[in-house]
């Protein structure tokens, strides 16, 4: 009899000990699985964070190009790139004079964009949408400015109108500005010269309401007294009839003088 109560005492304790066992065997399990799933969720974030990287540098990488040839289409058509979306349906002749060859979609299938008034080139990013364009668009724009960063002058052309080697009435000075602007309003007095001062006279300023050059036409009754390679131009501070399109706008500012020379023919 005591034999027999050994027994089931001693089965009865060692089934509460496999019991614990077993217990803390399925807790190491859970705590094992977590941890894995921690690593594996690590992982393809990592993974995902990696894919996205590689692709923003891609991007980065054609719109570098893209915006090397925009800037030297202005240079050398003197007037602004326009053309919204690079594709080889519009770009036309700019493939192959500026372009090498037709630029690649962004590394998520759509053609890189292009906002003339702001000097951007850009990728839409992975949810195609324009940032900004509509609520709730998401800021996953790539975008590189091709205009430098100053708003300001940085050529004054004087135009010998008339032909006649002197610096009269009808000539005009034309202002080339650094980006896009909106003009309103502008006149004379919204500029100023150094060697000599007020070396305008009376002239009339024709500028259009939207662009990045405007000109000065000298017309009675006060005659213009500019030096060509000595006069120097600069905005007034702060003047509003000139702003460019950024957000908020930037009013015309004055970096340094710009020397007044003649138009190259």
């Amino acid at each position: 009899m005591k034999y027999n109560l050994h027994q089931r005492f001693s089965a009865l304790t060692f089934g509460r000990t496999l019991f614990q066992a077993r217990g803390f065997s399925l807790i190491e399990l859970m705590i094992t699985l977590i941890i894995i799933s921690t690593i594996l969720i690590y992982t393809i974030t990592a993974y995902e964070e990696h894919l996205i990287a590689a692709k923003v540098t891609r991007a980065r990488t054609d719109i570098e190009e893209i915006c090397k040839a925009v800037r030297w289409y202005n240079i050398r058509e003197e007037k602004p790139f326009a053309i919204g979306t690079f594709t080889p349906l519009y770009l036309g002749t700019f493939i192959g004079n500026f372009l090498e060859k037709a630029p690649p979609f962004d590394p998520w299938g759509k053609p890189y964009r292009h906002n003339p008034d702001l000097g951007i080139v850009f990728s839409t990013g992975p949810d195609f949408v324009e940032f900004g364009s509509r609520p709730g668009a998401l800021d996953d724009d790539v975008v590189m400015h091709y205009l430098p960063e100053d708003f300001c002058i940085t050529r004054a052309a004087y135009i010998d109108s008339n032909q006649n080697n002197q610096v009269d009435f009808g000539d005009e000075v034309e202002i080339t500005l650094a980006r896009p602007a909106q003009m309103a309003n502008v006149n004379v007095f919204d500029f100023k010269t150094l060697n000599p001062e007020s070396a305008f006279g009376s002239a009339k300023v024709v500028a259009p309401q939207k662009g990045s050059t405007l000109r000065l036409v000298f017309t009675p009754p006060v005659a213009p007294k500019i030096k060509l390679g000595e006069t120097k131009l600069l905005p007034f501070y702060d003047i509003q009839s000139i702003k460019d399109f950024s957000h908020p706008p930037k009013t015309l500012g004055s970096v340094e003088e710009v020397v007044i020379n003649r138009r190259r023919m």
